[in-house]
């Protein structure tokens, strides 16, 4: 075959001159090469073009519509076919519906015209970027290989929809290099499930249509013939936590049945013998452990990075699935009454050995077993945070913002599938931080019924309304005990997002980067005590970590060093910790800390600031001093139990104050014309000093008051029953139905964070008279963002786990 050269501009001039006849056209898919793992056929050229200019998918744009609409008007259809080591691209057959092909004057050479090559067969034209594509196109051509004589797809070719947008045709047996290339993701299971699938692809306002059929004879050994009957519908969203990021479902009916003709489907695989090892090493006789404790169904769901799944049991089955699997574990416990462990590493095969590919990525298995679902995880710590937030109601079935997920998943098919796109941002399949146009806030659901050879699939991705989804996982990361400082939320400054750091029982810090992997530690003496504050010491944008112990003040810089001089010996012991000041913001620092009835000054280099008076009070200090600047003045705040001091920069008393009744409770600005500070009494009381001197009792409603904060958007009250917010004439009351409210945090941008005293922790938005409220377990916990352009996240210290949710 010989190469011509000529530009497109020379074609267009040849078209207008060139009267030869063209032969009769060829079909699509003899024009196909028969390895392409994916196949496009675009029947309505205009539509697929507008929805590729409406989206910024990388997958979609290597579609060149371009390209293909300056030689034709459609249809096209595609092949993406390996052209290199981890690399593909696409062959295009089209009809010559512009008038162009007239300028190639032999069929099958190859032409190369501007930065695309091509080769026509009468008014067909096949073009690539590639030379050596289409050169291995022909040469297929001439050795008589052709998908037109693949009889599975010539049929599916000839079925498909030409009435959708573009059907999409899946060659299984070569999809799995696919997925590497495009997703990252291991596409190796979809390689058994079907022969060849087709889907049909139809855009509607707001949505995305998918019908799909799959081809799965017995011939072909292909995963989907070992469903042989018709199945019910299940609740099984019931098992998957609101903050998963996907799930698919599984239903077999009658498990034995299904074993066995999944058996047969391995052993025509090579992989039941190995697997019937695994079970026998076991003591586990497949059929009958599954069918008189299981119910037939499965779910496997992401959470997080990890994968987690699930096998509802039949009433009674826990029992003896929880006393086989203890005998096979290394591990065990009871933790909030479920039985839970760890398999021996010997055994760590033993559901994938029992029902294959559902059960791969876990790794050395950890269960849990309540009376209604055996849970499997790649480790305990991360099966824990997923049955604490089952536990607490959150999942699919119980909440009225996933129905439409639910409504999918529940279905009576073989195969079911849901997932919220927005779980899926900032990844391979949407590399930004949001999904473009209509699909930023999109669900996609799936079902696959098999019936004798075909199965039948849909695929909806649809638009919806903005959700009260209101938190999804994001990482886990165990400690070595449980946690008894923090977390707190410090910037780093190499990578300008947000990191995490916390003290556990041992006194060890931990530093934790954005996606919780433990940068280093650093063993302390005794437990931080109050605060981790940053400053920039040496004004040149590093950041480092000042705080205290009972007797030491430290200084830390990113990598868990000490800074120079520190750590500084208290003059005596702290039980409130420390707080930075930087009264005229010029990072010339003073670090204050209560020591008894002492407030102690001490500079950026640890030492003691000359002039300052620590005797200010008369008695011990209760509350860590906050500064309040008015009129270009410094107001420094702190109390004893009986009396609130207000000093100035030299710790002397700046305003007269009086003493009130007796409380630990602290105080809150309410800044006005005239400036006062409020806080709770021990009955209940409102305790008002204003900046005049005065003292005074305030009436207020609020039922047994136990604590308020002051925000720009109003003031926040509180006791063991309700949080109420005043701002101005507007009020409105928030209960926590069957718990107790021991504090409340707030911040600026409306968030609050409600602790109860059943370590039950509840956000919500306060400054919204109607906002959802979220629950999670933990003791304490951290609101803010990791990056600065990405979503909010609630950091949760739950036991010795610092768990990340997004919010």
């Amino acid at each position: 075959m010989k190469l011509v050269k000529f530009s497109a501009l020379l074609l267009v001039a040849i078209v207008f001159t060139q009267c030869g006849k063209d032969a009769a056209p060829v079909s699509a898919p003899t024009m196909l090469p028969v390895d392409a793992p994916l196949i496009v056929r675009i029947n309505d050229a205009e539509k697929f073009t507008a929805f590729s200019d409406s989206v910024s998918l990388p997958y979609v744009q290597a579609i060149d519509v371009a390209i293909l609409n300056k030689y034709s008007n459609g249809p096209w259809t595609g092949a993406l076919v390996a052209s290199g080591a981890d690399k593909f691209d696409w062959i295009w057959t089209f009809k010559d519906t512009l008038g162009q092909g007239g300028s190639m004057t032999e069929n099958e050479t190859i032409y190369s015209i501007d930065s695309l090559y091509g080769f026509k067969v009468g008014s067909t034209w096949t073009i690539s970027k590639k030379s050596a594509l289409l050169q291995d196109l022909l040469n297929q051509r001439a050795n008589g290989f052709s998908l037109a004589k693949d009889a599975q797809f010539t049929s599916l070719w000839n079925s498909a929809s030409k009435a959708d947008v573009m059907n999409l045709f899946i060659q299984h047996k070569e999809i799995e290099a696919l997925g590497g290339q495009f997703f990252k993701q291991d596409w190796s299971w979809m390689t058994h499930i079907a022969a060849w699938s087709e889907i049909d692809l139809a855009l509607r306002k707001n949505k995305l249509i998918g019908t799909s059929v799959s081809l799965c004879p017995d011939s072909a050994q292909v995963f989907l013939n070992t469903f042989t009957g018709s199945v019910r519908s299940a609740t099984l969203s019931a098992f998957v936590a609101s903050s998963s990021t996907y799930a698919l479902g599984m239903k077999t009916d009658r498990m034995d049945v299904w074993l066995r003709s999944f058996n047969s489907y391995r052993s025509q695989k090579q992989r039941l013998k190995p697997a019937q090892r695994i079970t026998t090493e076991a003591n586990v006789d497949p059929i009958l452990f599954s069918t008189t404790n299981l119910t037939g169904d499965f779910i496997r769901v992401g959470y997080g990075d990890a994968t987690i799944c699930l096998l509802p049991l039949k009433t009674g089955g826990s029992k003896e699935v929880g006393a086989l699997l203890t005998e096979l574990s290394s591990t065990t416990a009871t933790v909030d009454a479920r039985t839970s462990g760890t398999l021996k590493e010997k055994h760590k095969f033993l559901f994938s050995a029992l029902y294959g590919w559902f059960f791969s990525d876990l790794g050395t298995p950890s269960w849990t077993i309540n009376d209604e679902v055996l849970a499997i995880a790649p480790n305990a710590q991360i099966l824990e945070v997923y049955m604490s937030e089952i536990g607490l109601g959150k999942t699919w079935d119980a909440m009225e913002a996933f129905d439409p997920l639910s409504e999918a998943l529940n279905k009576a098919d073989h195969l079911t599938f849901a997932t919220s796109l927005k779980g899926f941002t900032e990844t391979a399949f949407c590399p930004s931080e949001q999904w473009p146009g209509n699909f930023n806030n999109a669900l996609l659901v799936g079902s696959v019924e098999v019936k004798e050879a075909l199965a039948f699939g849909s695929l909806t991705v649809q638009s919806q309304k903005e959700q009260a989804i209101s938190s999804s996982y994001l990482w886990s990361t165990p400690l070595e005990a449980p946690v008894i400082a923090g977390p707190f939320l410090v910037k780093n400054h190499r990578s300008g997002v947000n990191n995490v750091v916390v003290q556990d029982e041992t006194n060890t810090l931990y530093w934790l980067n954005e996606v919780g992997e433990v940068q280093w530690t650093k063993k302390l003496d005794h437990p931080v005590i109050g605060p981790i504050e940053q400053v920039d010491l040496f004004k040149n944008a590093k950041y480092q970590l000042v705080f205290t112990t009972s007797n030491q003040l430290h200084c830390i810089d990113l990598l868990g060093r000490n800074v120079e001089a520190f750590p500084i010996a208290l003059p005596s012991t702290t039980t409130l910790g420390l707080t930075v000041v930087d009264y005229d913001k010029n990072r010339n620092y003073r670090f204050l800390v209560p020591c008894g009835d002492r407030l102690y000054n001490f500079t950026s280099d640890g030492k003691r600031v000359e002039g300052w008076k620590t005797d200010a009070s008369n008695g011990t200090l209760t509350q860590r001093p906050f500064l309040y600047q008015r009129g270009g003045k410094d107001y420094i705040i702190t109390s004893t139990l009986e009396q609130a001091f207000i000093l100035n920069r030299r710790g002397e008393s700046r305003i007269k104050t009086n003493a009130l009744p007796a409380t630990a409770n602290p105080w809150a600005l309410s800044p006005s014309d005239l400036p006062s500070i409020l806080r709770a009494g021990d009955d209940g009381e409102l305790q008002e000093q204003r900046w005049d001197g005065a003292v005074e009792i305030l009436e207020h409603d609020v039922k047994d008051l136990i604590g308020l904060e002051q925000q720009s958007y109003g003031r926040i009250y509180w006791s063991n029953e309700s949080v109420t917010v005043q701002s101005g004439s507007n009020r409105y009351n928030l209960a926590i139905d069957n718990r107790r409210i021991s504090s409340v945090e707030t911040y600026p941008g409306g968030t609050g964070v409600i602790y109860c005293d059943d370590n039950t922790i509840h956000v919500t938005l306060l400054n919204e008279p109607i906002s959802s409220v979220t629950q999670f377990d933990g003791t304490y916990a951290k609101a803010g963002r990791l990056t600065t352009t990405g979503p909010a996240v609630l950091v949760i210290a739950q036991g010795n786990a610092v768990i990340a949710y997004q919010l």
